[in-house]
């Protein structure tokens, strides 16, 4: 009987733990290597005394099939619930309500005329037909029309109004860059999906899945990769800090593109090629601040997140989410979340834990005045490489990059797709099937 083949997995973030489930599932001997000390990556959830918060990405929707199917191979379907999503957009002059995803909430907002609306509608209504086309987990759908900025199709489109109060909202919220930056493809796909779709979450967190994924796999936390080499008889060599080394016989590296391009430097090029090479030297990434907050006030009139509208420039602060997972203790008072921008989260970057967050709330009260002046600050989440660019004619390199992946060696991560949990975990996926059923 031959013996099983040994599978190393560097990342312990979706991508990685979708990938070391379906090698573990084909028989695969599999062990996940993280340099952190939790499981999660992106998607870590902070746990204290009851209270539930994502500290990265916190949100599913109902077409996010990988995530679905997942959740329900490993028990946690009943986990997640539906989250009453509605966005108060903020201008220098008055807020708007909006509910995203239905036409009831586009007709009832006030921030544009009904000709706008209209347009508008039309516009989401030609997506929605052609929706199967679309899936923003997967980057081939989208490489077709990857070819402007999202700025310069709704400008083009549905004009200046449209654009400042309606899609820059929709996307920037979410995604922290300009749509002067982002490919259109995020956009159409997110718009030929969005309607009628439901905005989930995970009752006990968004990292619950990555926990799951990995319950019956060996999982090496704490551990740096300080890189792979190959031997002559063609076994992998992974070199830990501490001149430790695993051999193996194949390799998934899921970390982002900066890390995956260090890790790989050492192989030869029939391993993993030059146009490869380009592609992770190319990738750039945002940073981000998450700062999460305790008030000792209510704020009852605020029940939904706070988004900036219509801004000249990059706003500092892209959303305040009053948290609605939180078990909140037996006092008056609620967790606030603030997100920065990522020009203001790379200028604060260096700064010292008090004067960020400091820095941090006074911002959010520009946004959002009724906020009390003091907060307490519980924790601050910051990223230098929170969600990668997703530039005009990165979906093409993305795909052509997918394209190219073979044995021994293959990588996965969200800078494959469309920056979501979904899509890390569908290249997870698809990078384990390189490995277990390689394309000839």
């Amino acid at each position: 009987m031959s013996a099983r083949r040994r599978t190393a997995v560097i990342g312990a973030g979706p991508a990685g733990c979708a990938a070391a489930y379906e090698l573990a599932r084909a028989g695969r001997s599999v062990v996940v290597i993280e340099q952190a000390r939790f499981v999660g990556g992106r998607t870590r959830t902070y746990r204290h005394d009851g209270v539930v918060i994502d500290s990265g990405a916190a949100l599913a929707t109902s077409f996010d099939t990988t995530t679905l199917g997942y959740a329900r191979a490993v028990g946690l379907d009943r986990d997640l619930v539906r989250a009453n999503y509605r966005v108060g957009l903020v201008d220098d002059r008055r807020k708007v309500i909006l509910s995203p995803g239905t036409a009831s909430g586009l007709l009832k907002f006030p921030a544009c005329s009904w000709r706008e609306k209209l347009r508008l509608l039309w516009f989401v209504c030609k997506l929605v037909l052609k929706r199967r086309r679309f899936d923003l987990s997967e980057p081939a759908t989208l490489a077709e029309l990857d070819s402007m900025s999202v700025a310069e199709r709704a400008r083009s489109e549905l004009g200046e109004t449209l654009y400042q109060v309606f899609v820059r909202p929709s996307i920037e919220t979410f995604w922290y860059v300009s749509c002067e930056e982002l490919s259109q493809s995020l956009m159409l796909a997110l718009y030929a999906r969005g309607p009628g779709a439901k905005l989930l979450r995970f009752r006990s967190g968004m990292d619950g899945l990555c926990q799951a994924l990995l319950r019956d796999i060996p999982v090496r936390l704490g551990t740096a990769v300080t890189d792979v080499v190959v031997r002559g008889d063609d076994t992998l060599v992974v070199r830990l800090r501490g001149d430790e080394q695993l051999e193996v016989d194949e390799l998934v590296i899921a970390t982002p593109a900066s890390v995956a391009r260090n890790l790989v430097a050492a192989l030869p090029a029939s391993i993993v090629g030059a146009s490869q090479r380009a592609f992770l030297d190319s990738q750039r990434y945002v940073a981000n601040i998450h700062g999460l907050f305790w008030i000792d006030s209510d704020v009852r009139r605020v029940e939904h997140a706070v988004a900036p509208m219509g801004w000249a420039n990059d706003p500092p602060v892209v959303t305040i989410a009053f948290d609605p997972m939180a078990v909140v203790p037996p006092r008056a008072g609620r967790y606030v979340s603030v997100y920065l921008s990522a020009g203001k989260s790379a200028e604060l970057v260096g700064l010292g834990r008090a004067d960020i967050a400091e820095q941090c709330w006074a911002l959010a009260r520009t946004l959002e005045p009724v906020l009390p002046r003091k907060a307490h600050l519980i924790e601050l989440f910051d990223r230098d490489e929170a969600i990668p660019v997703l530039g005009v004619g990165r979906f093409k390199l993305a795909t052509a990059f997918q394209e190219a992946q073979k044995p021994p060696v293959v990588l996965a991560g969200d800078y494959l797709a469309a920056a979501s949990v979904d899509g890390a975990l569908r290249s997870g996926k698809l990078a384990a099937t390189r490995l277990i059923a390689p394309q000839r």
